[in-house]
């Protein structure tokens, strides 16, 4: 039962996410009175949160269906949905990728899904600080891992808060259940990967994630 309600949890974080967009864009096709502008972003983020219960339905049924995919391509695929995040935050978005052919079986979807989690925590870090916002993703290859580093320049964590992170339901902010971090860094090992951050208080936090490159 504690594995089904920390399943439970996390889809009610996650779902917080594509809401949150949808609000915002509902509310801009009001204010402009031009809601076909938004209608693609809008089903797009409606799909998002069918994916994420189709996703978490996998994960609470010990199932993810992967398929042998392109970490270049995936990274690309998120290019434009990031800028738009981070233009609507008046942050500063970049991305330097390591082009390789080779592949990494994965679920695109949940890979995807990790990705957006991290960029909206960053969003949150930087709370009402409104100077030099920057969030930079950088990946690498090394071992037959593809590395992923997510860097911002968020307020970033003390020793003691960095300890305690990622532990089911521990979290800093006002609402939320903490589910975030702990569900990404389990998704994440289930491929085969590994899960690490790196945080100085106000200096920034850079989430490193790896996952193996199929070499034969």
């Amino acid at each position: 039962m504690e594995a089904v309600s920390h399943i439970a949890a996390g889809v009610a974080h996650e779902l917080r996410n594509p809401l949150s967009v949808i609000k915002g864009f509902l509310q801009l096709a009001q204010l402009t009175n031009d809601f076909q502008k938004y209608y693609d972003t809008i089903l797009a983020e409606l799909n998002r949160m069918n994916a994420i219960i189709e996703d978490f339905l996998s994960v609470s049924r010990r199932k993810m269906d992967r398929k042998l995919q392109s970490p270049v391509q995936i990274m690309k695929s998120l290019v434009e949905i990031m800028k738009a995040e981070c233009l609507l935050h008046d942050v500063e978005f970049a991305m330097n990728l390591k082009e390789t052919a080779l592949l990494i079986n994965v679920n695109e979807s949940i890979i995807k899904q990790i990705m957006l989690n991290l960029l909206r925590n960053s969003i949150e870090a930087f709370g009402k600080s409104n100077q030099n916002r920057k969030f930079k993703i950088t990946t690498a290859i090394c071992d037959n891992e593809y590395f992923i580093l997510v860097k911002d320049n968020g307020k970033g964590m003390p020793e003691e808060v960095l300890k305690q992170l990622g532990k089911p339901f521990f979290t800093t902010k006002e609402s939320g259940t903490g589910i975030g971090i702990p569900l990404c860094k389990k998704m994440i090992e289930d491929h085969g990967g590994t899960f690490k951050i790196e945080s100085t208080f106000n200096v920034g936090t850079t989430v490193i994630l790896s996952l193996p490159l199929i070499t034969t």
